[in-house]
């Protein structure tokens, strides 16, 4: 091959090799465009930020106090935040206090000498008049530059008539069962995911010397709650006609909750459960999780809140003479199985005329991540309202439900009282005083 074509090949070569390069950068800055869903996506589910780094927007030598007001006693999973928020801000101090009669003093509270910089705010209290001044001071989060509520659980998010979110849903409760996981391990049993499931294995339970398989708190009506109102829920989420009939209290409300309820009977009917050990149960909280410890219960219906206080129990006497292994699972309601059922238990609300107002607006925007929603409610032992959620090995059989089975109460729709009807409904089943033919009758009037 002569000099001339050697060179000319050489030029083709190179010519190819430079469109080659430019293609694969191109196709490299497109993919990230036609990628399928980012994770967290699948399902509808809402995905997060890419990067949840937290970069300081303030000076990080910035000296400051904030102040957090609640109703806890105590907070250690938000004393953690704090510990963390300061590897960023070391001159910041932040601290946690218990207000007494929180509900009463806390409007009071915000416009005083004593003001808090950050306090608890939550659904239920935003058309309450002991927190007219409460909300009034609250920031508006939503106008927060850097605060991404998208990380939040949509449905967990309340905003008002003009848009506005006045506090951050922080922690959520829902309801469920608590399951001894050694007793239906060594009854070779699966614990159960559908309704029919659950009949079976509470059968076999039985056939293993377990007369009553599943127990729980029936003193406020709450025992078949767990059961019944996340299939009520379901069964109303999205119908704007039956949650119309129910908040107007019409005629044919009752029907709307006979489904519901006359689970709750069927189940009852069954002979699963000792209503008299039930009744004499002395609280929804330390009584039923020290009758769980002791470790012949094999599922105990009960909520979230139950649930956060298991592991300061652990140390009673017979757990700690014969531990086991326990989780929180949904009561599967159907052949789809169970619902996460959450009501926002506590959100965080900035004070609009706190002096240290870019401090606390920091620390929020902190505070809502995937990353810290999840650390937060996990160290607590609730449910998290991340967008994105990484539930605790406590919580694990709750993240086989897919998120159309989500739904958080303060976003279905249904007004106060008919929800307290409702209640006041599954009370009288549960407690035998009245037939599914006479609540349903009765209901809008339930005393």
């Amino acid at each position: 091959m002569n000099s001339q074509k050697k060179k000319k090949l050489l030029t083709i070569c190179a010519v190819v090799l430079v469109l080659a390069a430019a293609a694969a950068a191109y196709f490299l800055w497109l993919a990230p465009k036609n990628q399928a869903s980012a994770p967290g996506e699948e399902n509808g589910a809402p995905a997060a930020a890419a990067d949840e780094t937290f970069r300081p927007q303030l000076a990080t030598d910035t000296q400051a106090s904030l102040v957090v007001y609640g109703h806890y006693d105590n907070f250690e999973a938000l004393e953690e935040e704090f510990v963390r928020f300061r590897e960023f801000y070391p001159n910041v101090q932040l601290s946690y206090q218990k207000l007494d009669n929180y509900n009463n003093a806390i409007s009071e509270s915000l416009a005083g000498q004593e003001a808090p910089d950050i306090y608890f705010l939550y659904p239920d209290k935003m058309a309450d008049e002991r927190f007219v001044g409460a909300v009034g001071a609250a920031e508006d989060l939503a106008a927060v530059p850097g605060i991404d509520l998208s990380r939040v659980q949509e449905g967990a998010i309340h905003r008002d008539a003009e848009g506005h979110v006045p506090y951050v849903p922080v922690l959520a409760e829902t309801h469920g069962m608590l399951v001894n996981e050694k007793i239906f391990a060594d009854c070779g049993i699966a614990v159960p995911t559908t309704y029919d499931g659950l009949l079976d294995a509470c059968r076999k339970l039985q056939e293993a010397g377990y007369a009553h398989p599943v127990m729980g708190f029936n003193g406020d009506g709450s025992l078949l709650y767990s059961l019944y109102f996340p299939y009520f829920c379901g069964s109303v989420q999205g119908s704007a006609e039956a949650l119309a009939s129910l908040n107007a209290m019409d005629a044919s409300a009752g029907e709307r909750v006979r489904p519901a309820l006359q689970l709750a009977q069927d189940f009852l009917d069954q002979g699963f459960i000792d209503l008299e050990a039930c009744g004499a149960l002395a609280n929804y909280r330390y009584a039923v999780i020290e009758r769980f410890f002791e470790g012949d219960i094999p599922m105990m219906f009960t909520k979230s809140t139950v649930v956060s206080a298991t592991r300061k129990r652990e140390d009673t006497e017979p757990f700690k003479t014969n531990p086991f292994p326990y989780s929180f699972a949904p009561v599967p309601s159907t052949e789809q199985g169970g619902y996460i059922c959450d009501k926002v238990s506590m959100g965080l609300a900035v004070n609009r005329n706190s002096p240290n107002l870019d401090m606390a607006n920091e620390f929020m925007r902190f505070l809502v991540s995937n990353a810290e929603l999840n650390r937060i409610a996990n160290t607590f032992r609730l449910v998290p309202t991340a967008a994105k959620l990484d539930l605790s090995p406590l919580y694990a059989p709750f993240g086989a439900i897919y998120p159309d089975r989500i739904i958080y109460t303060a976003a279905l729709g249904l007004n106060g009282t008919a929800e307290g009807q409702v209640n006041k409904a599954g009370i009288a089943i549960s407690r035998g005083e009245m037939t599914v033919d006479e609540v349903v009758a009765a209901f809008g009037t339930l005393p």
